[in-house]
């Protein structure tokens, strides 16, 4: 992925920035999190580059602030489910689509593309067999569901789509 490419007009320095900070720091902070959100919703429809480049910079981070993960999972649910005509339901393309940016080698990459896979289960009244099957997959590889409360609620769509 070239995330220093221009998504949007007058997005490459502001991407460009971020990936060098992101790069030296191996953080996403609260503050990257409030710049991304206000270039990504300022009134465009996110486009698949928005969240490729998102995607991009969650892997390449090592440290996420709850604020990124909570935008993450935002913009990746309006692009593939309330994007879609009709809004809440995701077709096989998308879904095709997000489990080629989220499944490295058959597993999940950073723990926060798990949250968005929870996500988009949670958002879509619909969605194809082979993503929650891969999403149920990986919680259970990884965990999700047992312990903690937090992992007990990010569970939740999982444990709906019929596997936890």
């Amino acid at each position: 992925m070239n995330v220093s490419s221009p998504f949007r007009t007058g997005s490459v320095m502001l991407i460009s920035d971020l990936l060098t900070q992101v790069r030296s720091s191996r953080t996403l902070s609260r503050e990257d999190a409030q710049k991304m959100q206000r270039f990504l919703y300022r009134g465009e429809t996110l486009r698949s580059d928005d969240i490729d480049m998102m995607l991009a910079l969650d892997e390449v981070a090592h440290r996420h602030d709850p604020a990124w993960k909570d935008l993450l999972c935002k913009a990746v649910v309006d692009f593939i489910v309330h994007q879609e005509k009709p809004s809440g339901s995701m077709n096989r393309d998308k879904s095709d689509w997000l489990l080629q940016r989220v499944a490295h080698g058959g597993s999940i990459g950073p723990a926060s593309q798990l949250a968005v896979l929870t996500a988009v289960l949670a958002a879509s009244r619909s969605c194809p067999d082979e993503l929650q099957v891969f999403a149920l997959q990986e919680a259970k590889r990884t965990g999700i569901g047992t312990g903690s409360r937090a992992g007990l609620r990010e569970a939740q769509p999982l444990r709906r789509a019929g596997g936890l």
